[in-house]
């Protein structure tokens, strides 16, 4: 950071507050995603917005995508857990939004502790293994291939969300359509 040692113990006694101070700072960064989630009446819509952020986030904060992994990793590990887990509001979130989808669709049945692996691993997986990938000898791959790769997995959420959407819509019409009557 550019500081001396001694400075930075003055302003951070343990280790373990300077890290709280940084996943803080951390989840600050994802603020504006969740609130757009947060924001959306249609939670299929909210949940696909964020996985456009997140994907976008992890592309432009590698060092911050790695720290976020890494404390989702090590959490269960923790001597104590923390009272207070710097990044639990992004997870209340995507539960939120998860709770509220239509209960027909790709993902009926699956309960939230899958659909968050698979959302935020999906994405998570990409960026961090993009080195290890990049250093893999196969031929045939395009120069673009981790911004088509990127993309692809935005698709990949599109077509999960896209007929979620189209069921919340549905249901809309027959509940106008039921009121009428």
């Amino acid at each position: 950071v550019g500081i001396a040692k001694p400075s930075l113990i003055h302003h951070f006694a343990t280790k373990e507050r300077l890290y709280a101070a940084v996943l803080e700072r951390v989840g600050a960064s994802l603020l504006p995603l969740v609130n757009v989630c947060r924001a959306s009446k249609d939670p299929a819509a909210g949940l696909m917005e964020f996985a456009k952020g997140i994907n976008a986030w992890n592309e432009n904060h590698g060092n911050a995508s790695r720290i976020l992994l890494r404390d989702m990793l090590d959490l269960a590990s923790r001597p104590a857990p923390p009272h207070r887990w710097p990044l639990a509001f992004v997870v209340e979130t995507l539960r939120g939004s998860f709770e509220r989808l239509p209960s027909r669709g790709p993902l009926a049945g699956l309960n939230f502790e899958a659909f968050l692996a698979m959302y935020l691993g999906t994405i998570a997986y990409l960026h961090l293994s993009r080195e290890t990938l990049q250093a893999m000898p196969y031929s045939g791959r395009s120069r673009s291939w981790p911004k088509r790769a990127s993309n692809d997995v935005i698709r990949f959420f599109e077509g999960l969300f896209q007929p979620l959407q189209a069921c919340r819509q549905q249901g809309a019409k027959d509940s106008h359509r039921m009121r009428k009557h």
